[in-house]
């Protein structure tokens, strides 16, 4: 059955950007530039309690839908929304751990805005209790059309 009816489907969106990253992250390119694997967890990942470094936590944050209608017909025509990479990172072979977060955020960045280049890109550094691993957040916000399924 087909629905008139646009709606953000949060979770569909998540799933679909945790699987682009983990695509990015298993380029042989990015693998031979990093000399290692990144692991990408979702937010509420089972394997999240069972980290390896380097990683990325995905999560999607600050939903906001815009809505259209009338008393018959609720229409949520667009949502704006934060895709947010926590990156976490220990030292690696040819780079500090701040190193690596950093080098890991730009290929993220990089791949990502090639991609889907309506986003922006913000980052910031972020403390870590472990003071062995780093940490840096990048945030890439968007607004979806959700009939089209078109990011601008």
């Amino acid at each position: 059955m087909t629905s008139k009816h646009s709606y953000f489907h949060e979770l569909e969106i998540k799933q679909l950007f945790t699987d682009e990253i983990e695509r990015i992250f298993a380029l042989d390119e990015v693998i031979d530039d990093l000399d290692c694997n990144v692991t990408i967890y979702s937010e509420f990942d089972d394997k999240a309690s069972n980290v390896s470094l380097p990683c990325i936590l995905v999560s999607l944050n600050d939903v906001s839908t815009h809505t259209r209608g009338s008393t018959f017909d609720d229409n949520q025509f667009a949502t704006d929304f934060t895709l947010e990479c926590d990156i976490y990172s220990n030292n690696l072979t040819g780079y500090s751990r701040q190193n690596a977060v950093l080098h890991i955020g730009e290929l993220l960045n990089k791949y990502l805005t090639d991609k889907y280049n309506a986003f922006e890109v913000s980052s910031v550094p972020l403390p870590n209790i472990d003071t062995n691993i780093a940490r840096r957040l990048y945030r890439f916000s968007g607004t979806l059309d959700n009939s089209q399924n078109i990011l601008y």
